[in-house]
């Protein structure tokens, strides 16, 4: 007669399918500006603003 032992209880999920590796992820381009746009001294505190924008759509400001 033979024996069983139990090592591991079973799961009930899919760990890994097939033996394809996973691809190394895809870093975002790099992005780059667009337009660079002055606004000066609209409150008489002799500052001013730019209004960056990139090539992903997104805007940032920076006083000067």
């Amino acid at each position: 007669m033979t024996g069983e032992t139990v090592t591991k209880e079973p799961v009930n999920k899919v760990i890994q399918v097939g033996t394809k590796e996973e691809p190394a992820p895809v870093s975002p381009p790099e992005r780059t500006v667009v337009s660079k746009k002055a606004f000066y001294d609209c409150n008489g505190s002799g500052h001013g603003y730019y209004e960056i924008t990139y090539s992903d759509g997104s805007a940032e400001y920076e006083e000067f």
